[in-house]
């Protein structure tokens, strides 16, 4: 008799679940700033967010030629960028995309539960 075959357990999530897409309010797109100016992104809530669920707010850029990526988790629906960010985006343009979505963690895992928000560039000269 052949053994039985497992069968992969897998969490989703019910689409009722999904939150809206966030909505960026700031900065808009293709603004400029000046090294040493505070950038504060700021997006629309989408709702009361359970304790295990908060807003990714994710950075994409090029650092020393290779695509990199940073942000923060938060409950907030603002955040600043810190002024000594870890790995600033090569010049000359010095050019950033950054998105929203709500995030879930399930068992340890973090999961989608809203769309990505438009994906929006600045710039932020050094």
């Amino acid at each position: 008799m052949p053994a039985p075959t497992p069968i992969p357990i897998t969490t989703t999530v019910e689409l009722e679940e999904f939150y809206s897409t966030p909505q960026l309010l700031y900065p808009e797109m293709n603004e400029i700033f000046i090294h040493g100016n505070t950038i504060e992104l700021r997006w629309k809530p989408v709702g009361e967010l359970a304790e295990n669920e908060y807003y990714a707010v994710r950075l994409n850029y090029m650092y020393q030629g290779q695509p990199a990526d940073g942000g923060k988790n938060t409950n907030e629906t603002t955040w600043t960028i810190p002024l000594n960010i870890d790995r600033p985006a090569d010049g000359p343009g010095f050019n950033y995309t950054w998105y929203v979505y709500v995030e879930r963690t399930i068992d340890g895992n973090p999961i989608p539960v809203s769309h990505e928000s438009e994906h929006r560039q600045f710039t932020w000269e050094r």
